[in-house]
């Protein structure tokens, strides 16, 4: 964002994960370095703010999905039920029973 705002910004940001969705909230200080007012565009703050986190987040969403992943796998393994794992397992059953 200070790149693309062109000025060094005052923030700070609280994590909640009380919801079913953990989410962030950012507070950005309204003064830019000059000591001028901020102005970010609607335009900026409906879109520009978004795409720039999804760059910077990417790579580590995709680890906690599939670090999700794997846990669930995990707890399925005592799972009394046919689980995914299951079916995981019947895919690649051979043709001789042999897994």
């Amino acid at each position: 964002m200070q790149l693309d705002l062109q000025t060094k910004l005052d923030w700070a940001a609280v994590d909640h994960h009380n919801t079913g969705h953990s989410h962030s909230h950012i507070l950005v200080r309204g003064i830019t370095d000059q000591g001028k007012t901020l102005n970010i565009t609607g335009d900026y703050l409906a879109h520009g703010v978004r795409q720039r986190a999804g760059e910077n987040m990417t790579p580590e969403l995709v680890l906690s999905t599939e670090l999700d992943a794997t846990d669930k796998l995990r707890h399925e393994v005592d799972a009394e039920r046919f689980a995914r794992l299951n079916r995981m397992l019947m895919a690649g059953q051979r043709p001789d029973g042999i897994i």
